[in-house]
């Protein structure tokens, strides 16, 4: 009112009535013991009390939006925050970084790997990439990719191993990351319980990866971890195994997103695929074979398998890992 010089403008540019200003201008007096504003002609003018206590209150207005202003500004200007798993970052994030950064080389990201739950409404997280079946109460969920896993070897180790049905793969060694059961839980769901295999355990996933692409044993990882080992022929998908419920999730607080993050979300952001190509057949055949390009692993058509390698009749036979890249392996079904 002290700006605009009348009830009636003060009421339109807050959006309320005549009434409702007049009325907390009385409460006000009321609440000083002191009069603050009168009528004069079609206006009101404020009291010297009123006039010393609008200067104060504006003053004290500027300096609220002034510290709000450089909120904002050194939370825009920060890099975006994003926590995930390592094993993610480094095999779907990265390989898509590039395509997304051509679009918007003006934000800036801050990629924290761990395998640690961060909370994200305590902390300076923007974003949380999970992985799990999406049931994170008071958050903001939404699924980004499903989850699927492969127990895969390397070639020449399959070549060793006396394998006539999925329980012989208990007597082969495992390799595994320390700490992390869940994969475990899914061998039980497929019927092979590692409680007497020998199972070497190594302190991250990537130094699994590194074991199981030298031979030294077997392991189960997300598909998304080792398809383009399968389509460059570093390791053999023994059995794909599909999960219904569980994932890799996009989890925030609920409080609203910077424009910046509304712009990265992978979910919605047709650069993070646009530009992506995924491993295809060994062979480059081009699309021609459709389990090449399904699973991003080699086809089934004999020229096209990795070079150098010919599977056994007892490779056909057993493992049946042509089949099971076009989808039609005869395992146990999906778990949930």
């Amino acid at each position: 009112m002290a700006r605009l010089g009348g009830l009636s403008a003060a009421a339109r540019e807050l959006n309320v009535t005549h009434a409702a200003i007049a009325q907390h201008i009385r409460y006000l007096e009321d609440f000083l013991t002191v009069k603050l504003a009168y009528r004069e002609g079609n206006g009101m003018r404020l009291t010297p009390s009123g006039s010393d206590l609008s200067k104060a209150l504006q003053d004290g207005f500027k300096t609220i939006a002034g510290g709000i202003r450089s909120v904002k500004a050194d939370h825009e200007a920060r890099p975006l925050q994003i926590t995930l798993t390592p094993g993610f970052a480094e095999n779907w994030l990265m390989p898509r970084l590039g395509s997304f950064w051509a679009e918007h080389p003006e934000i800036e990201l801050s990629l924290n790997p761990s395998t640690k739950l961060v909370d994200l409404v305590a902390g300076d997280i923007d974003l949380a990439i999970r992985f799990g079946q999406g049931a994170w109460t008071g958050l903001l969920v939404e699924k980004l990719v499903g989850a699927g896993y492969c127990i895969v070897g390397q070639s020449d180790l399959m070549g060793t191993l006396a394998v006539k049905s999925p329980e012989d793969l208990l007597s082969a060694p495992w390799l595994l990351q320390r700490q992390i059961m869940e994969p475990e839980h899914i061998l039980k769901l497929q019927g092979l319980d590692l409680a007497q295999s020998t199972i070497t355990r190594f302190a991250t996933n990537a130094l699994v990866l590194a074991a199981a692409r030298t031979g030294l044993g077997l392991t189960i990882q997300a598909e998304l971890y080792v398809n383009a080992d399968i389509a460059e022929g570093r390791l053999v998908c023994i059995k794909r195994i599909h999960c219904k419920r569980h994932g890799y999730y996009l989890v925030r607080p609920q409080t609203a997103g910077s424009a910046k993050l509304t712009t990265f979300m992978p979910g919605s952001n047709a650069a993070f695929n646009a530009g992506f190509v995924w491993p295809r057949c060994v062979a480059r055949c081009g699309g021609a074979c459709s389990a090449g390009v399904r699973f991003q692993t080699h086809c089934d058509r004999t020229a096209h398998r990795p070079a150098g390698y010919v599977p056994s009749a007892r490779d056909r036979r057993s493992l049946d890992f042509l089949a099971a890249a076009a989808g039609r392996h005869r395992w146990p079904a999906a778990h949930s």
